[in-house]
């Protein structure tokens, strides 16, 4: 261990070699795995002493473009599911579709005579 620097930190991302092939492995299928593992990725960074200040951010920057690319792709998915939804529901948009499968009323303060005793 070097005292004034020098040493690279114990991190699979530390590498820039291995930090693309690892980022160019997340699952492009999945937004919602690769935003969790992104996620993990960022805290483990964040936390783990040894990157220098200039290598921590340049690798939160990288780490930012590909969470920005699967929180796209995850709002892709929603708004496919929500078109999908709605061509399914006859037309209607997803807050009303949703309001036609709710069953489940609340009786009203005068309806529910055990909590408000006369």
């Amino acid at each position: 261990m070097k005292l004034f620097g020098g040493s690279k930190p114990d991190h699979p991302l530390a590498d820039p070699k291995e930090a693309k092939r690892l980022l160019d492995a997340l699952p492009a299928n999945d937004p919602v795995k690769a935003l969790d593992e992104l996620a993990h990725w960022v805290e483990s960074v964040a936390a783990l002493e040894g990157f220098t200040p200039e290598a921590r951010i340049q690798l939160l920057i990288a780490l930012h473009g590909y969470w920005k690319q699967a929180a796209y792709a995850y709002a892709r998915s929603v708004d496919q599911f929500a078109q999908g939804h709605k061509r399914h529901r006859g037309g209607q948009g997803p807050a009303a579709a949703a309001g036609a499968c709710s069953t489940v009323s609340t009786p009203s303060p005068r309806q529910d005579s055990s909590r408000n005793p006369r």
